[in-house]
């Protein structure tokens, strides 16, 4: 694995989360204006309604997203992305849990200054 590997996956799961938040804002906005109009009496509950769905949308497409742009150590299958994991596997070269080299060509301060970008 090489480290643009790596930085190329951060970065896709930050395009992927923000245009799924977009969406999901909208849907949500959709859903109240078209439950608002077809029962102006429920308000409350149709309110209630699109509080639900749009959380129930955040948090099913975290998980989906995270599952999808996933990466994880060959050697003990945990994830190295996200927290503390993936500055560590770009500046040592090796998993943050188990310690095996996972990047093939190790250049700190490359490495480094393309993950601050």
């Amino acid at each position: 694995m090489k480290k643009e590997e790596i930085i190329l996956k951060q970065e896709q799961t930050k395009r992927l989360l923000g245009r799924f938040l977009w969406g999901v804002l909208v849907l949500a906005g959709v859903l109240a204006a078209v439950a608002s109009a077809a029962s102006p009496d429920n308000r409350a509950f149709t309110g209630n309604i699109c509080i639900i769905v749009f959380v129930t949308g955040v948090l099913g497409g975290f998980f989906w997203i995270g599952k999808l742009t996933d990466i994880r150590c060959p050697s003990c299958k945990k994830s190295i992305q996200g927290g503390i994991y993936t500055p560590l596997a770009l500046t040592t070269g090796k998993c943050g849990h188990c310690g095996e080299r996972i990047i093939d060509e190790v250049e700190a301060e490359q490495a480094n200054a393309a993950y601050r970008r």
